[in-house]
């Protein structure tokens, strides 16, 4: 079944939780599910992705890269500094990232949801209302803008391509295994062919992150737009980045659990998300280190002993959860009634302020926020705020699940 209506799933802002698209197991599944959404060359009117989304990592980069090649001398003015340039003209990939779903608005006002998965897709025609944007992450990016060319065409014909490779390594370590080091990588496609030989791409790779892109028919892999089509697709709205799902790098994975047996749960990784280390370090750690239990740990006497924040999954009770959410309610309902004047003898939670000021680290406990900490404070309570209560919404979300009873905190 596709079709499942459920015109509003989160009272404004999409919710993984209760979103009722069916999940497809496999490409060949996924391409059925799609070929019947499709059915009637329908014309695109509108391309939404919810939460926020993500211009290529490196474009920046790029950008410095060739201006380098100029002689141009970079540094935190380099564009004041050199307005000969016009930056806007620079050629850069033609897409984008994001970890929620992407919905197409068809002229016949019917919406087709994809979401790329593992091993296949969760799809659904209709089941999330069109003025629903935020997911997760408040929405940035504008689709329409970034991607005209596909706006106004019908869609032809669909299908999937899964490409699968292997890397062969011949260096020291494999010399003393006396046998080559195999790396397997694997990439799945889903193609849109649109009139004029246009090609919407969904690319779905290692993370929850996937790929879009439009393309000409040739399948060019890397087909470029001038960076001023980035600038006014994206904006920053200064939030702290929750991914909806695994995130590759230098993030906390957090996902639900049960006593039982895991392969019970029948969770995909959407089900988890991924949160920057410098953003857990700063806001969350202090609480994790409060309720860490070594006796719920898988090795409670040894690597068990203590909050492990590196690849090691340190496990919560949902009780434990429950009184970290507590304590971060508290601590909103301090910050949001003391905007003006956040200092200690206002915010009075030492677990806040000795991750927030790097007091752990310091191992400086009675040091107070100077003036200039108190004014970033000011600053970045809307920000704080807003992060505090997304966690709390997703963990709530996840001790809901049935047979969930811990939730797992594993570092890069």
């Amino acid at each position: 079944m596709i079709g499942t209506e459920n015109r509003d799933p989160s009272g404004g802002r999409f919710d993984y939780f209760k979103w009722t698209a069916p999940r497809f197991t496999g490409p060949d599944e996924a391409f059925r599910a799609l070929e019947k959404a499709v059915s009637g060359e329908k014309k695109i009117k509108s391309i939404k992705v919810i939460g926020s989304a993500r211009s290529v990592s490196y474009v920046e980069m790029l950008l410095y890269e060739r201006f380098a090649g100029l002689g141009v001398k970079l540094g935190a003015d380099w564009r004041a500094e050199h307005p000969e340039i016009d930056v806007d003209k620079v050629l850069v990939p033609w897409r984008a990232e994001a970890c929620e779903p992407i919905q197409f608005v068809f002229e016949d006002d019917t919406t087709l949801e994809i979401l790329p998965l593992w091993n296949g897709a969760r799809i659904a025609v209709n089941s999330v209302p069109v003025n629903v944007r935020d997911g997760l992450n408040d929405s940035n990016f504008n689709a329409d803008v970034f991607f005209a060319e596909a706006i106004g065409k019908k869609i032809q014909w669909i299908d999937i391509l899964v490409e699968e490779t292997t890397k062969r390594y011949f260096n020291s370590v494999s010399i003393r295994r006396e046998k080559p080091i195999d790396e397997r990588e694997s990439a799945t496609r889903f193609r849109i062919k649109l009139e004029e030989r246009f090609v919407i791409e969904l690319v779905r790779r290692g993370d929850d992150w996937y790929a879009i892109s439009v393309c000409k028919c040739d399948f060019r892999r890397d087909p470029q737009v001038p960076y001023g089509r980035v600038r006014k697709a994206f904006s920053w709205n200064g939030r702290f980045e929750i991914t909806c799902g695994r995130d590759n790098g230098d993030t906390y994975w957090i996902c639900p659990s049960g006593s039982r047996d895991e392969e019970q749960f029948d969770f995909d990784d959407h089900y988890g998300m991924s949160i920057d280390k410098g953003v857990v370090d700063m806001l969350l750690l202090g609480y994790l280190h409060k309720y860490f239990d070594p006796s719920v740990q898988e090795d409670p006497e040894g690597y068990g002993a203590s909050f492990d924040e590196y690849a090691v999954p340190n496990y919560y009770t949902a009780d434990g959860m429950r009184s970290i959410l507590r304590d971060l309610e508290r601590v909103i309902s301090l910050l949001d009634g003391n905007r003006d004047d956040p200092s200690p003898d206002n915010i009075d939670d030492p677990c806040f302020w000795d991750h927030y000021l790097g007091r752990h680290y310091a191992k400086k406990p009675d040091r107070r926020p100077t003036k200039k900490e108190l004014r970033r404070l000011k600053s970045d309570i809307p920000a704080i705020l807003d992060f505090y209560r997304r966690f709390i919404a997703r963990v709530e979300a996840m001790l809901s699940l049935p047979g969930i009873d811990t939730v797992s905190f594993a570092g890069p």
